[in-house]
């Protein structure tokens, strides 16, 4: 929001929000042309299918979420034998799957979901960017939780806007 905000006031237009509940409805939306541009996300192969990117925003860190007494976790090839929580249509599903195939993923609706089957147990970690893992901990007061491990790549975060229209990303790129 904050950024949307701050391209309002550059481009001197009105960016009008159109809200979603999950990561999977906000890439529906753009997929069925109800929204035109996707405030931060990740590229991907399959995503350029119908989304363009604007160079990178913002980049976290991959990291996995486990509850406050489990060891750090320093090389995630050592713990493939457990049960892992990750955001349902996150580029980072397919990017486990194809660097650890035997990794036991649980996809879910959001983070607080993946964080939460960390806490009853259901899943060993959670793997997600660092920034939404603290805000999701924080705003949910999951005070048993911690970040137990850090994943060799990043989570780059850049504007995505429908691929048929090209005006809109060279937009937004020359704003960023």
């Amino acid at each position: 929001a904050d950024y949307f905000k701050l391209f309002s006031r550059r481009l001197n237009t009105t960016i009008k929000l159109y809200p979603t509940k999950t990561w999977s409805k906000t890439l529906e939306a753009v997929k069925n042309h109800d929204c035109d541009l996707v405030s931060l996300a990740k590229p991907s192969k399959k995503r350029s299918n119908y989304l363009n990117f604007t160079s990178p925003l913002l980049s976290f860190p991959y990291v996995i979420a486990t509850k406050k007494d489990k060891f750090f976790i320093d090389n995630l090839e050592h713990e493939l034998d457990k049960t892992y929580t990750v955001v349902r249509d996150y580029v980072a599903v397919g990017e486990l799957r194809e660097k650890y195939p035997q990794l036991n993923l649980i996809e879910v609706s959001t983070p607080a979901e993946g964080l939460q089957k960390v806490q009853s147990n259901e899943a060993f970690g959670y793997i997600g960017a660092t920034a939404v893992i603290a805000f999701t901990l924080h705003q949910n007061s999951m005070t048993d939780i911690k970040i137990a491990g850090q994943l060799p790549w990043n989570f780059e975060l850049g504007i995505a806007t429908r691929n048929d229209e090209p005006l809109l990303n060279t937009v937004f790129q020359k704003a960023a």
